[in-house]
């Protein structure tokens, strides 16, 4: 899962949700650098980054991904199924994803001090485009997979995928919305464990 699916899966409370970005950012262990909280929600996105590499629906969608992509599956699938929960969005959140976009951007700006650049420049760019609440759009579903191809150690045309995910997008849906499922069970029953901000119910 990629930054849209860990912001929801965080849950509403403003420290998680900071957290739940920055386990994209932050590596290493844990030495109470930050808030507790913020922490807490690191752990979180490890957790849920583990349990989604496990899943059997996560597994069957990898299955789909042919080569010469199937090297970058990980990386196809995350930016995909963010783009797959954009496009359904109103199944998983009463919210507007406009709204929350905007809720998550002004929580992170309330947290500036705890992000990494990388993290600041990532959520300066989010503002700037819209992006979080525009993952369903195909041009920027495009422009994603580009910039992180261009960022790995050889850069790698990740656009260039697309033509070979479209064509089972029904079957990548299918097993999306099983794993979110599964995901929005774990994250519910980690939030019981590891604090007391309840974690509200979703899902179609």
């Amino acid at each position: 899962m990629n930054y849209l699916a860990h912001l929801l899966l965080s849950g509403p409370e403003p420290a998680l949700r900071v957290g739940g970005l920055l386990g994209d950012f932050v590596k290493g262990p844990l030495h109470g650098e930050r808030p507790a909280r913020i922490e807490a929600g690191i752990q979180l996105h490890r957790h849920l980054d583990a349990f989604t590499d496990q899943d059997p629906a996560y597994l069957q969608a990898r299955s789909l991904v042919r080569p010469p992509w199937r090297r970058y599956a990980g990386i196809l699938l995350d930016i995909w199924f963010d783009h797959q929960l954009s496009r359904s969005w109103a199944d998983w959140s009463t919210q507007p994803l406009p709204q929350f976009s905007e809720d998550c951007l002004l929580v992170l700006r309330d947290h500036w001090q705890w992000l990494p650049p990388r993290c600041q420049l990532f959520c300066e760019r989010a503002e700037q485009i819209g992006l979080l609440h525009r993952y369903g759009e195909a041009q920027i579903l495009a422009q994603t997979l580009n910039r992180v191809g261009q960022r790995l150690s050889r850069p790698v045309p990740l656009d260039e995928a697309l033509p070979q995910l479209e064509p089972v997008r029904a079957e990548l849906e299918r097993h999306f919305e099983a794993l979110m499922q599964r995901l929005l069970q774990e994250a519910a029953q980690q939030q019981l464990i590891r604090g007391p901000a309840p974690y509200p119910p979703h899902g179609p």
